[in-house]
């Protein structure tokens, strides 16, 4: 921001009264977003809005490459104070749990100093790199930090994930995962009356264990014999499914579809209780939802893509569906083998 004025009005010569609204836009980019972050957040995860927050800082470096109209200030700027305040409210949300209770001035006290050293060091050199060689290298000194912050976010993906899976207690078993045909499986599971009881926990252990051992993205309490409603959803990329998203896993107790949107979306399936049949099964690309997690809060969520068709896969489960009662045909399915060889 600080180069920005500089650059506008002396170097490419946009009038004052053009500076000022730029700069005035971002500032208030910067601040108005906090009004509704707290439920981005909510329906979104801090994960999430953080990785939205690093795209955003990327494609503000594409816009202001591209050229030096006032257009292009703009949308740079906007977007620049948008990204910076997801990027602050999700890590200010996430340094408290960084840090022992008794930590807690120290680890603030360094994190307030780092921040604002950096800040403070940024807008020196600003106007001094500026001079020395031009806009689009300041703009370019931003990509490294943009590609730490990627990494980063990247980093704290995984680390969630394998944390959930060493947070299972140490007597945790693998399951066998029932096949299809199974009466288990085709019969509607009923509520999760007591979320905290020692059997629900050693359940939730237990199919978390066995859904990591299977390479699985989600699995549900059915699948191993036990008719309620619950199911673990744990996407990360492996090689049942090379193009699945991050998700730490997450337990999914009696859940409702809220709303699913008109569109629907052909997308290949398999299933860890129909082994080696993949099929391509329609679903709503975009679900709203309601479960409570194993702690027993409500949780109100927006899901999309790729984590929608678990959600919407694993609740089939708990009403006695398979995906292969989704097919107008069950030859349409088809082996595993085949499926690999074709590429999908």
């Amino acid at each position: 921001m600080t180069a920005t004025p500089l650059s506008m009005h002396h170097l490419h010569g946009h009038s004052l009264n053009d500076t000022k609204w730029v700069i005035q836009s971002h500032i208030a980019a910067m601040f108005i977003p906090s009004l509704f972050t707290a439920l981005l957040v909510k329906k979104m995860g801090l994960k999430n809005l953080m990785l939205v927050g690093t795209f955003i800082y990327a494609l503000v470096t594409v816009i202001a490459l591209s050229g030096e109209h006032v257009m292009h200030y703009w949308w740079a700027l906007v977007l620049l104070g948008v990204g910076w305040n997801f990027l602050f409210l999700t890590g200010t949300s996430l340094l408290p749990q960084s840090y022992q209770a008794s930590e807690r001035h120290k680890v603030q006290a360094i994190n307030d100093f780092i921040i604002f050293g950096f800040q403070a060091t940024a807008s020196l050199m600003a106007g001094w790199i500026l001079f020395k060689a031009g806009w689009h290298v300041v703009v370019l000194t931003s990509l490294p930090f943009i590609l730490v912050l990627f990494v980063v976010s990247w980093f704290y993906f995984k680390h969630e994930r394998l944390k959930a899976l060493a947070e299972t207690t140490t007597n945790a078993n693998t399951l066998t995962i029932l096949q299809r045909g199974e009466p288990v499986l085709s019969a509607i599971a009923k509520p999760v009356t007591v979320i905290d009881s020692e059997e629900i926990k050693q359940l939730v252990d237990d199919l978390k264990i066995t859904v990591a051992s299977a390479k699985g993205v989600g699995i549900a309490a059915p699948q191993v014999g036990v008719s309620v409603r619950l199911f673990i959803m744990c996407s990360a990329p492996s090689e049942r499914y090379p193009h699945a998203p991050l998700l730490a896993p997450s337990v999914i107790i009696n859940p409702e579809i809220l709303n699913a949107s008109n569109e629907q979306e052909l997308g290949w399936e398999g299933c860890l209780s129909v082994e080696g049949k993949r099929a391509m099964v329609s679903r709503h690309t975009s679900i709203d939802v309601r479960y409570f997690d194993e702690h027993g809060t409500e949780q109100h969520k927006t899901l999309t893509d790729f984590l929608a068709r678990i959600f919407q896969h694993e609740l089939d489960h708990l009403d006695g569906i398979t995906f292969i009662e989704r097919l107008s045909d069950e030859n349409e399915a088809i082996d595993e083998q085949q499926w690999r060889a074709a590429g999908e």
